[in-house]
């Protein structure tokens, strides 16, 4: 298991960006700030697909055993790591989805900015605290 210490540039990552683009946008003064909810959703979603692969699990099983998994393509998954994964599957879609109305938001009302920002968090969170609980199974 990863300390946090190991997992926070992957978390401090993306705000650092979204810190950038703003500095960007503003020295050329480009009003592009609602989409700053959108690119906050789009990670959030990016942080949750690696989670729907299952981890490898080093344990001791008799070699005839392991050799017959392997035979046959298959591994053994904890039951807590198998829904969890299934969680990360169904909530890819709610994340997409919550994507898709930050996405129209910031088009359609763009001086909303801090509706726009909120719904992306949103997402982002939801990516973080998955992320979390993935390092607790």
């Amino acid at each position: 298991m990863k300390t946090l210490l190991e997992r926070l540039p992957i978390y401090i990552l993306p705000v650092a960006l979204v810190v950038l683009e703003w500095v960007i946008r503003s020295a050329f003064a480009i009003d592009t700030q609602a989409f700053i909810g959108p690119s906050l959703a789009s990670i959030g979603i990016g942080l949750v697909m690696p989670l729907t692969t299952r981890r490898t699990v080093e344990f001791d099983i008799p070699t005839q055993f392991e050799a017959m998994l392997e035979q046959k393509g298959w591994a053994v998954v904890s039951t807590q790591e198998q829904r969890f994964i299934q969680i990360c599957w169904v909530s890819i879609p709610i994340l997409m989805a919550m994507w898709a109305v930050t996405l129209y938001a910031s088009t359609k009302f763009p001086l909303q900015y801090w509706r726009n920002l909120a719904l992306g968090t949103v997402n982002f969170m939801a990516g973080i605290l998955l992320s979390e609980a993935r390092e607790r199974i």
